[in-house]
């Protein structure tokens, strides 16, 4: 029987290498969550001693993933260095008052490298 007739329910297919074909030895059962943060083309950061995904990074760290990577990105900086600095939110901020005063923060931030 092939392997994927016995698919278990939230679940696809992946192969352990993609140089190999679509045999029981090669594949696994995965979550879409597992295998995206599988991919060859994510950000890979160190956290908690272990390589991985930023998004998985960011989910264990209960951090927003779009503002670690901007951080990351702009400030050229490591992942641990990225969460340590929290986002304050003045509670009567609109939307746009907060984008701007986050965005003169990064500016501040790029501006003392």
């Amino acid at each position: 029987m092939p392997i994927w007739e016995d698919c278990p329910a939230g679940l696809t297919i992946e192969r352990l290498d993609n140089n190999r074909g679509y045999c029981k030895a090669n594949c696994e059962w995965r979550s879409k969550k597992a295998q995206a943060r599988n991919r060859r083309s994510n950000h890979i950061v160190e956290h908690d001693g272990r390589e991985m995904a930023l998004s998985e990074a960011c989910e264990l760290a209960g951090v927003s993933y779009g503002t670690i990577q901007k951080r990351i990105s702009t400030w050229r900086c490591s992942f641990e260095e990225a969460i340590g600095d929290p986002v304050i939110v003045h509670p009567h901020w609109s939307a746009a008052t907060f984008h701007r005063h986050l965005e003169a923060f990064f500016d501040e931030m790029a501006a003392a490298c």
